[in-house]
């Protein structure tokens, strides 16, 4: 259960009340023990527990390439990095992830999260970072500043080609 300790020391750090509510309903749920599917190729394997802590790595090394230089900024979006890394997948959990489709699991998860926890607009969006690259960004509609659903969304691409090709970041 490494997995398990690592996912709620880095959700218990964000503070956010009804953090401990969620983390119970993710145990129950299978997060720490159900695979990440065949949708999915993964260098991390495993469980979903295991898929979102290599994409939490990978959002953190991109936004700190991004924000190096403002180390006070970093440091403050860390939180919000670990929820939408950590969170994104949640909506496949217990609905058979070959029958869920992308974009009902991602608006699944943002209702399954915000039920415990307060989503800022910049990680609801992330949440949704599939459907909303899809729609919203095609739009021109992005958000200022760091935009998590980005990271979520490369990150998630970079893991599947290193999945597929055996290439390591």
């Amino acid at each position: 259960m490494e997995y398990r300790k690592r996912v709620e020391k880095l959700l218990l750090s964000s503070g956010r009340e009804g953090m401990e509510k969620l983390l119970e309903w993710m145990a129950e749920n299978g997060y720490y023990d159900e695979p990440a599917g065949a949708c999915q190729s993964s260098p991390a394997g495993g469980s979903l527990a295991a898929q979102s802590l290599y994409v939490l790595g990978i959002m953190e090394d991109m936004a700190y390439l991004l924000l190096h230089d403002n180390e006070e900024t970093l440091e403050a979006k860390r939180n919000s990095l670990a929820v939408c890394a950590l969170l994104h997948r949640i909506g496949f959990l217990g609905t058979g992830l070959e029958e869920t489709r992308e974009a009902e699991a991602e608006k699944k998860s943002v209702g399954i999260v915000s039920s415990f926890i307060a989503l800022d607009k910049e990680e609801e969006r992330a949440l949704l970072c599939n459907e909303m690259i899809g729609s919203d960004f095609a739009a021109n509609m992005g958000t200022a500043g760091m935009d998590f659903a980005l990271l979520l969304f490369f990150a998630e691409k970079w893991m599947a080609n290193e999945g597929k090709n055996g290439v390591k970041g």
